[in-house]
């Protein structure tokens, strides 16, 4: 998802692990998946340097 924002998406597709989720455990599930990317994203943005700017610049990744 990092590597998207840096070039610049304003929205980024996850619906197959939205899918699997849903099936896998309803709408808690989905939730948990959810909470999972922003721990992810949040995590890469950290590693990268840009864990206090929202602006993602493909420079960095």
């Amino acid at each position: 998802m990092l590597k998207a924002l840096a070039y610049g998406a304003q929205a980024v597709l996850v619906g197959r692990p939205m899918l699997r989720a849903s099936l896998g455990g309803g709408v808690k599930g989905v939730e948990m998946q959810f909470a999972r990317f922003h721990t992810e994203l949040v995590s890469s943005m950290v590693l990268t340097g840009d864990a206090d700017d929202p602006s993602i610049v493909m420079q960095e990744v």
